[in-house]
This record gives structure tokens, sequence and C-alpha cells, in this order.
């Protein structure tokens, strides 16, 4: 009979004397094994009493805490070192002290403490050049110099010379190239971070990601099979809903579902950029802030959602593969690009122009004295809609109707929010569009922090109308479904809300007042639903004992 180390050995002891000493010898250990593992099926058969139950939850957790890990995986664990000291004996291996080219790279890229620091380093390198650096010199170009100071005066000359009426003018130049110019120019700087993600899957470094991931999910319930749809994800949420299939659990893939979307895909990446770079002076670092807390907000997310009965359980086993370290194949990188700028070029040619036109009307049509037509700016009919719902949004600091107008093309299509955006900036400023954005897109939110605000809210939104699709046909019920949609609505709501009234009573740019207090509260409760105990656990544990009280 094998043996495992001090601590698990102790533990196991301690699980025989308690538990299964009146079993036959020969199957004592096994059962104490499953139960060390917290085996449902074998925790069901044996029926043990909840003070046994008690004693020998601590021994387990004092291993835990020894060995630093999970009961299952010590245990799997311990059965590979097990393995691998008779294989030691008994096998001589040629250059047995030589470690593949892979091996020494794991053993910094995924070591215990490392692995996340230089994680998040790529991260930042990967928003900072895509966004920062060359990502912007590509938009700028793009956005400045191709489209505000060659196609749109080119347009506007040639349907001018060729007489065109005013408004087929306004249409053309304001509402169709206008609000296209902005997500097109964006595309570039999409096509940068999907060289960059595609570099570093086909290299095997997003293999390991997971890996590394898995470990941290697992202490908040969620298992590592659903950071491969977080990480699709990044690139859109379709896929990313999609991938979700692989997890056999039906709770864990549900919730993976609802919350896969928080992380930034390539849609919002132009609205990232738009806040970062137009509102706020080029911040860097607003980019790789989104995509953590896209990471932060799905694990509290999990933590909450696992908590409620409808998702409570233990996670799914995650094994994985890790591929070898290799140069990728630069027409393979090519080609996902490629395919994920193409359908973002494809939506921007239909919904997006569909958007444009509509956005271009309802901001250039409206009623003014007496008469339906061509109004004034405030007049038409985006500013009455925007401006009868802007209440709704006036707590998290965007009450404009530019921005609510926004934020609502952004639940057909989150390229919407930079189209809306562009026909809304250049509407009544033709000439000088490309130098007249930057000022008119700031003068959409009152302060700074009313940027960021309405950026949070965007970002962690229900997703557009193509995610929202597919979602409901991957959940198969309609249940999860609305539950989904209310969940991301709310929570987004409630994070734009602590965002500005908090993080602008800190910054000085927000006065205190109800909705402060408010938002104080939502903060409250949201910590107590992140550290309460699970009530699941505890129930769970009633009922074996009244079951055992029963069976007494």
């Amino acid at each position: 009979m094998h043996t495992f180390s001090g601590a698990v050995e102790h533990a196991l002891a301690h699980i025989e004397e308690a538990a299964v000493h009146d079993m036959p010898q020969e199957q004592q250990r096994w059962y104490a094994i499953k139960i060390f593992e917290r085996d449902e099926k074998i925790l069901n058969q044996l029926k043990l009493d909840k003070s046994v139950l008690d004693h020998i939850e601590d021994d387990i957790k004092a291993a835990e805490n020894e060995l630093d890990d999970d009961a299952e995986s010590i245990i799997t664990n311990e059965r590979y070192v097990y393995i691998a000291s008779i294989i030691k004996s008994c096998y001589r291996k040629k250059n047995v002290v030589k470690l593949s080219a892979s091996d020494k790279i794991d053993r910094v890229i995924t070591n215990r403490w490392l692995a996340l620091p230089i994680f998040a380093i790529v991260m930042f390198i990967v928003y900072y050049v895509s966004v920062t650096t060359l990502g912007t010199i590509v938009t700028d170009w793009a956005n400045d110099t191709l489209f505000g100071a060659w196609i749109q005066p080119g347009v506007q000359s040639l349907l001018e010379n060729i007489g065109a009426a005013g408004w087929v003018v306004s249409l053309v130049v304001d509402g169709i190239i206008g609000g296209l110019a902005a997500p097109i120019g964006f595309a570039l700087q999409m096509a940068v971070v999907f060289i960059l993600l595609a570099f570093l899957e086909d290299c095997g470094y997003m293999a390991r990601v997971a890996f590394i991931m898995d470990r941290i999910f697992r202490r908040f319930g969620v298992s590592g099979k659903s950071f491969i749809p977080f990480l699709i994800s990044s690139g859109c949420g379709v896929p990313g809903i999609m991938a979700s299939r692989t997890i056999e659990n039906e709770k864990d893939r549900r919730m993976t579902m609802m919350t896969t979307t928080f992380i930034p895909c390539g849609a919002k990446l132009p609205v990232i950029a738009l806040i970062s770079g137009f509102l706020m002076g080029g911040a860097w670092w607003m980019a790789p802030l989104m995509y953590f807390s896209g990471i932060a907000i799905v694990i509290i997310s999990c933590i909450i959602m696992k908590k409620m009965r409808i998702f409570a359980g233990e996670a799914a086993p995650f094994v994985m593969e890790l591929p070898q370290y290799h140069l990728p194949a630069l027409r393979g990188v090519f080609l996902s690009t490629w395919e994920r700028v193409c359908a973002f070029l494809k939506k921007a040619g239909t919904i997006l122009f569909l958007c444009c036109a509509v956005m271009w009307f309802l901001g250039s049509f409206g009623i003014q004295d007496g008469f339906f037509g061509l109004v004034d700016t405030e007049y038409c009919l985006l500013a009455t809609i925007g401006g009868a719902i802007s209440w709704i949004f006036k707590p998290l600091g965007f009450g404009t109707w530019q921005a609510v107008a926004s934020s609502l093309s952004g639940f057909v299509a989150k390229e919407g929010i930079v189209s809306t955006m562009g026909v809304l900036s250049g509407l009544g400023s033709v000439k000088e569009y490309g130098a007249s954005m930057h000022a008119q897109f700031a003068a959409f939110f009152p302060t700074g922090i009313a940027a960021v605000s309405f950026l949070f809210f965007n970002l962690f939104d229900s997703p557009c109308l193509a995610a929202i699709s597919t979602l409901s046909r991957e959940l198969g019920s309609r249940k999860f479904f609305w539950f989904a949609l209310l969940f991301q609505n709310v929570l987004a709501y409630c994070i734009a809300l602590m965002v500005y009234q908090i993080g602008g009573l800190i910054v000085g740019e927000v006065a205190f007042s109800i909705a402060t207090v408010v938002a104080f509260a939502v903060l409250a409760l949201i910590l107590y639903l992140l550290f309460r105990r699970d009530p699941n656990k505890q129930s769970l544990r009633l009922v074996e004992h009244s079951e055992n009280r029963m069976a007494a």
C-alpha cells in the first residue's frame, strides 16, 4: 500500500478513526480517501452525523491550508508523486536531467507566484500597444485624415457640385459616412489587438493562462473550463457563449454563458478607445483596466450566483493537454485576424449602416414651431426620446440626451455607440467635423468621471442583439434567459452608479447627495452577498443531519 505525505496521512488516519472504523479493514482507506475528496456519492451513502462531518472537515481544511490546494487536487497530485517514485526506481531515461524548452519556460510562466503577474504584464503590453501606441497612430490617421480631411469634405463637395439637396448631403456626409467613420477607423486598432491575441493563442501561451486561471476560478466555485469561453469572448461574445457547450455541468454552463460577455469583446474596444483617447487625453491604462475589470466582475458575479440555489454545486474538474511552445505561423495569425476584422466590417456594412441612417433621421427630423421636418438639433426626435428617459441615467452622470441615445444604440450593436456619437458630433458641423469631433464628444459628458461611468455601464450591460439571440438559444430556458438579461443590466447600472457617485466623490467631481447614499447602500449589499456564508452548504448539512436522525 502506497502512502501519501504526512499532512494527508494524518487527515486520513483521523477520518478512518472517526467515520469508517466499523468497516472491513481493506475498505477503510478507500472510503477515507473518498471522504477526504468530499465525494458527494460516498457522503450520501455513509450518512455521517453532523458532528463527525464537522470534525472531519477541520482535518481536511488543515491539510488544504498546509499544502495550499483543494482536497481533490491534493489526492491527484499525491498519486502522481507516488507513480513518479515507482518509475524513478525501475525506469531509466536518457538525458533525464534535461528539460525541454517548453518545460523550462513553463517553470516561469506557470509558476505559482509569477504566473498571474506575468499574465497581467502581457495583457498590459497587448492593450498598451494596440490602444496607445501603434493602434492610436492608425486610428487617428483614419478618423482625422482619411475620413475627416479627405472622404467627408470630398463627398460633400461632390454632392454639392451635382446639386444634391441639403438633406441628402447631410444624410450621406453626417449620417452614413460620419457614423461609419468612427467604428471603421477603430477597425485598424482592433486588427492590432487581434494580431497580438492570435499570436499568443497560436504560440501556446493562452492554453497556459486557462491552466493558471483554473486554480483561481475553482476557489470561487467555477471550473477552469469556463475560462475558455471568457478567452474566446475577448474576440466576440457569440462564439464565447457557444464555447460553453464544452462544460458538462449544466449549472456551471449557464453561469458561464451569463457572465462571459462581461469580458470586453472586439466590438467594445472602439468604445474603450473613444473614452480613453478622445475624452480622457489618451489614458493608456484604460483598456487593460477594463479587461481586468471584466475578469473581476466575472469572479464577483460567479461568487454571488454560486450562492444561489439554482447555481449551487461543485465546480466541474478541468483537464487539458498543454501544447508545446512554438513560433506561430504568420499565415494562421493573419487569417485569424482577417476573419475577426471581416466579421466586424460586415456588421459595419449592414447593422451599423442601418443604425447610422436611423440615428441620422432621428437626430435631424422633429417638430419645431408646430411643423415636422428638418429641425435644430435640440428639437430632433432623438433629443425628445433621449430627454424623456435621461432621468434614469442622471444618477450615473451621463444624463445628456446624446449619451443616452448612444447607450440605446449599444443594445443593438456595441459599435453602434461609437457610430451614434459620430453622427451626433457631426450634425451641424460638417466642414469642421475632424477638428470639432473631440470637443463635441467631450460635451456629451459633464465630467471625466461621468465618461468613465458611461464606459462601465456599456461594457457590462446586456450584449448586442446577436449575442442575446445566441444566449437565448443556448440557455434553452425563458426563465434563465430573462434572469440573465435582468442580472446583466442591473449589475451594470449598479457598477456605473458606484463608479460615478463614490468615485466622483473621492476625486471631487460629484457632490454628496441621496444618490451617493444609494451607491453606498448598493456597495454594502454587494459586499454582503460576496462574503456571506453559503446558505446552500448549510442547508445541505441540515438535510443530511435530519436524514441521519430519521434513520436513527
